[in-house]
């Protein structure tokens, strides 16, 4: 079987994510010609990689297949792992490179501590490392954002920016457009949009980020509200066989 791709981009030196008609999503291949963004290639066979939890199934699949950035670390690279979590840790055994840790545990290269947000205020947190002690004040509405930022501010050290800079730019980085993002009328009303994608973790994410919110002040009859739409849950093949259309 042969079909025309678009490379979106490469993932590695020897490996891009392509985009083929009819799927919803990405695919990763192996390439050792050199493509570049925008190029048509003709696949042949069987795609090795498919970039979506909802094929891989486990926390181990996605692991396994996120390790492979792990292992294709150039010589003299480092990588950064979190350490909170026991499948990321375990993709350090793909590489003989410089692993950098951070996360909530005592014992990181990184610790994230004072770790804070209820909207309006945003995301705080404090991160202590062998070379200091930088505070950061953040863009962000919820406290699981520590992680992302961590990971960043890790990156960053690593690479040898200066400590201020680093606090600078991450005070300066606005939230994705609908992802946990804020929109305010003046004088009106504020909205915490997050519609893109939902699985069912990151609507408990969200859920948190609400409940941990304060209620405006400004009028005693000040309320806040919820709209959960078009939500959509995969059911189970052996629940929808015998079940009539709705």
């Amino acid at each position: 079987m042969a079909i025309t791709a678009t490379v979106r981009r490469r993932v590695t030196e020897d490996g891009v994510s392509v985009s083929i008609p009819s799927y919803g999503f990405p695919h990763s291949i192996i390439d050792h010609t050199k493509v570049k963004k925008g190029q048509q290639i003709e696949l042949t066979g069987e795609v090795t990689r498919i970039e979506h939890y909802s094929v891989f199934r486990t926390r181990e699949a996605v692991a396994a297949e996120k390790g492979m950035l792990v292992s294709n670390i150039r010589p003299g690279g480092f990588v950064v792992l979190n350490a909170d979590d026991q499948h990321v840790m375990a993709m350090a055994e793909r590489t003989v490179e410089r692993i950098v840790t951070f996360g909530q545990a005592a014992g990181v290269d990184y610790r994230a501590t004072d770790i804070h947000a209820a909207f309006p205020e945003r995301l705080m947190l404090t991160i202590e490392w062998t070379g200091g002690r930088l505070t950061l004040q953040t863009r962000y509405v919820a406290e699981h954002f520590w992680l992302p930022v961590t990971a960043a501010v890790a990156a960053a050290l690593e690479l040898g920016v200066p400590a201020q800079t680093v606090a600078e730019q991450v005070a300066g980085c606005e939230p994705f457009h609908n992802r946990l993002s804020v929109a305010a009328k003046p004088d009106g009303p504020q909205f915490i949009i997050d519609t893109t994608k939902a699985p069912w973790h990151s609507v408990l994410l969200a859920s948190k980020a609400l409940a941990d919110a304060k209620s405006p002040a400004q009028a005693p009859d000040s309320r806040s509200y919820v709209r959960f739409s078009r939500l959509r849950f995969k059911v189970p093949e052996s629940i929808r066989r015998g079940a009539p259309d709705r």
